[in-house]
């Protein structure tokens, strides 16, 4: 939903969650993806893809990092 451009009050009133809750999800994503924004998340997202005419199965976003 971040990458489709839903901020974190529509995202919450998607999810049936507070906005609150969304963004402690997204600081823990951004943490566990060691990237600090959401542009940092969409060139991550973007390379995944570009990587996805070797996919072979498994995680494809194993290799990436």
């Amino acid at each position: 939903m971040v990458l489709q451009g839903y901020s974190p009050a529509a995202i919450a009133d998607k999810l049936f969650i507070s906005p609150g809750t969304v963004r402690v999800h997204l600081r823990n994503s951004y943490k566990k993806l060691d990237i600090g924004s959401q542009l940092d998340l969409q060139n991550l997202f973007i390379g995944a893809l570009m990587q996805f005419e070797h996919y072979e199965g498994g995680d494809p976003l194993e290799g990436f990092f």
